[in-house]
């Protein structure tokens, strides 16, 4: 198992698993301000199905600190796509996105569509209300810091030492910005539904609504379900075990259908 290194070639991954004969390989993308770090353990868990783990890591994160982070949706997908798609192409692949993850997801299924690639074996979109459903709160991206800073408390997920320390909020802040804006901004293009299966996951006691969540459903011509998990808008953080069994047994199965 190859630790602590980015994919042969490229600086989208970091903390990758490499087994010798994978069934399937699993591509992770980050909530806002997240990074690639945050399935740094998900590797040995989903190696005994026979998948690798490919945390994707984005631009003005961790190791990629020094680069600008993104705001441009459709800049990123393709970007990812022109990293990836080949690679993909190779072996049956699946995708997990949390909240803006699911979002960068989900239009990179579209993009590999577009390019005459594959779809996933299944598409997991966490914690995110369906793309096409327009927000009805308002948008954070543009806010001034200081209201900035109080909407993100609120928002949760932060943890509640970093407030106190005004150099990490210097970094933190602009990323987190960047991160809300490619999000926010972006607006979801109607178009024919994805053939693959999709399942999405959400917190129980999330602000994200179970009739949000369902409405994915509505972008897929494949198998659809919903499951929820224990914890909040941070539940793959705060239930971590309990996620990474369910995504597993997932993949496990798409696998087994894919061989």
């Amino acid at each position: 198992m190859n630790r602590g290194t980015s994919r042969p070639g490229g600086r989208w991954t970091l903390f990758a698993t490499s087994l010798p004969d994978p069934r399937l390989r699993l591509l992770c993308f980050p909530f806002a301000g997240g990074g690639a770090s945050t399935y740094r353990a998900w590797g040995e868990p989903m190696a005994a199905g026979g998948v690798e783990v490919w945390p994707v890591q984005l631009p003005g994160r961790e190791n990629r600190l020094g680069e600008p982070a993104m705001d441009d949706l459709p800049a990123l997908v393709r970007l990812l796509a022109d990293e990836f798609g080949e690679e993909l192409s190779r072996l049956p692949y699946a995708f997990f996105g949390h909240s803006m993850g699911a979002c960068i997801a989900y239009e990179l299924v579209l993009e590999m569509r577009r390019r005459g690639l594959p779809e996933p074996a299944r598409l997991i979109a966490s914690a995110h209300r369906a793309p096409h459903w327009p927000s009805l709160g308002p948008t954070y991206h543009d806010l001034p810091k200081d209201e900035f800073l109080v909407r993100l408390k609120e928002y949760g997920g932060t943890p509640e030492e970093v407030f106190a320390v005004p150099d990490l909020l210097d970094l933190l802040v602009p990323l987190l910005q960047t991160d809300f804006a490619l999000f926010e901004r972006h607006r979801w293009a109607a178009g024919d539904p994805l053939g693959c299966p999709v399942t999405v996951l959400g917190g129980l006691d999330d602000t994200v609504s179970a009739e949000e969540l369902t409405g994915w459903e509505e972008l897929t011509a494949g198998p659809f379900e919903v499951r929820m998990v224990q914890g909040d808008h941070f539940y793959l953080i705060s239930s971590q075990e309990q996620t990474i069994r369910m995504v597993r047994d997932l993949l496990t199965a798409a696998a087994s259908g894919a061989g």
